[in-house]
């Protein structure tokens, strides 16, 4: 009798345990689905189920904290990464979700340090590759993640991803010429139209580095007839002004685009310059601007020594 206990006993636990298993495998494919689908709530609530059962389930949490990085939930992807480190300190993934979401907080070097661990451990993996670039370019280490890039490119030709940083490293490396062959290669190819704004605007970049500014210009302006509010189109057509000598123009754009962002640092030291024929108050006032923002980029050594040698003779 008591044999045959046992054996009820657990022929019942044999079968709880496969209810359990199919119950938890319904709930990872939903995830995985609503993921294809970009309903990351969704896909989100999934896995936050199967965590319920159990808080080391070191799929539930890797699929979790890819979603926090698709949500912009960085801080929470990073919490998720720590858990997942505590149960598997080895884990595949988790440099590279660390390098992922430090990247997106603008926290570069750190990011760097992640994504080249995470390289380690898969050499040949095209997003860390990716993600590597970013980061060095971010860091300024523009040889470096261009050669990182082009093998990207060599292996994903026809990623809109790896169109844009590239053509990023030929303009930082002043390479118009390649500049503007990807250029051309890339708007043959991207339908979307945020994409086609920006590299409209590479190829405002492009021709103001050649120095043809009315090219330069059209190339602005189609951008902005696409996106309004991109900032580096309007930053690219105030300075274009400037240089044609279209002064309330170039103020016009240059003051929209600092609006839009005060990454463009350049654009305080063009209406500086403007200024200083018109309003010596204000052109003070801007270079001081500048100068905070310069004094310590190498990019701007030289203009930032102006900007303080002109902010002392308008006192």
């Amino acid at each position: 009798m008591r044999a045959c206990f046992i054996f009820i006993m657990l022929s019942f636990t044999a079968c709880h345990s496969l209810e359990k298993s199919f119950e938890k495998a319904a709930k990872m494919k939903e995830a995985r689905e609503n993921f294809k689908k970009k309903e990351y709530d969704k896909a989100l609530l999934e896995y936050e189920k199967v965590l319920a059962d159990n808080p080391k389930d070191e799929k539930a949490l890797e699929g979790a904290t890819g979603i926090f990085i698709s949500l912009g939930r960085y801080y929470d992807a990073i919490h998720y990464v720590q858990r997942m480190q505590e149960i598997s300190p080895e884990c595949s993934l988790c440099d590279f979700f660390l390098g992922e979401s430090y990247r997106a907080l603008g926290k570069s070097s750190l990011a760097v340090e992640r994504y080249k661990k995470a390289l380690e451990k898969r050499p040949a993996n095209i997003q860390i590759l990716k993600g590597l670039s970013w980061a060095l370019y971010a860091e300024k280490e523009f040889e470096e993640g261009y050669s990182l890039i082009e093998k990207v490119y060599r292996r994903s030709p026809f990623d809109s991803d790896t169109a844009i940083i590239r053509i990023r490293f030929f303009l930082q490396l002043k390479n118009f010429k390649d500049a503007l062959s990807a250029s051309h290669y890339a708007l043959s190819r991207v339908k979307k139209t945020e994409l086609k704004a920006q590299l409209y605007s590479f190829k405002g970049d492009i021709y103001t580095g050649f120095l043809q500014l009315k090219k330069a210009k059209n190339y602005y302006e189609k951008s902005l007839f696409l996106e309004p509010l991109l900032g580096g189109s309007l930053f690219g057509l105030g300075r274009v002004y400037y240089f044609m000598e279209e002064k309330e123009k170039a103020k016009e754009y240059l003051k929209r685009s600092i609006r839009v962002s005060e990454k463009f640092t350049d654009a305080y030291y063009y209406l500086a310059k403007i200024y200083e024929l018109e309003d010596k108050r204000k052109a003070k006032i801007f270079y001081e601007k500048f100068y905070k923002k310069a004094h310590s980029n190498e990019k701007f050594f030289g203009l930032a020594l102006e900007a303080k040698r002109r902010i002392e003779a308008l006192r």
